[in-house]
């Protein structure tokens, strides 16, 4: 994981974007990208690299060629490694009513227990308009700053902001602003361990 990002972290910086410009855009305190160096890195703060990688290429920072490379505004080729296999290797592909589902992640926490324990598999599907949210329901959240919770969204009396709600009613929701929120899964299925 940590030759990951630093691979990642080698490819922004030749795009201009230093660690500390890095930890700024994310959300970062200062120097956490060392100290998640530090400790071989962790699986979200590399997720929330590649994000935040895309989310250059959306506004146009870099751009892809066509033999699969990235060149950076110099024409410099940059060699591209992601892992091709999806979370639970796509196993709900398999069953028809779970074809439309593109992403699929690990329950971490207890906030919606009983219904989505701790470790279990939950996908969902992509909303093309994150705007687009039916209160009540289930979510998958992706934050600008790698932060991923599955949660209850619900409305806020603020139009900018959702309330984010485990399924313990007797706990306060969570406000976030619509800004700092990334991409936006529909829940579809939930595979709970024994």
């Amino acid at each position: 994981m940590k030759q990951a990002i630093l691979d990642l972290l080698r490819e922004l910086r030749g795009l201009g974007k230093d660690r500390r410009t890095v930890e700024k855009d994310l959300h970062y305190s200062p120097n956490y990208i060392d100290q998640a160096l530090s400790k071989g890195g962790n699986e979200r703060f590399y997720l929330a690299l590649k994000r935040y990688r895309e989310a250059l290429a959306e506004e146009g920072q870099y751009r892809y060629s066509e033999g699969g490379t990235r060149t950076a505004g110099s024409g410099t080729a940059m060699a591209v490694s992601e892992p091709t296999e999806t979370y639970g290797g796509g196993f709900w592909k398999q069953i028809p009513e779970y074809r439309s589902c593109n992403y699929a992640t690990q329950a971490r926490g207890h906030a919606m227990e009983p219904l989505i324990r701790q470790n279990a598999i939950v996908g969902g599907r992509r909303l093309d308009d994150p705007g687009f949210i039916v209160y009540g329901e289930i979510y998958i959240i992706q934050a600008r700053n790698g932060m991923e919770v599955i949660r209850y969204i619900r409305a806020a009396t603020d139009a900018a902001v959702v309330l984010l709600a485990g399924a313990d009613e007797s706990v306060p929701a969570t406000e976030m602003r619509r800004a700092d929120i990334e991409r936006v899964y529909h829940a579809q299925f939930v595979v709970n361990p024994l």
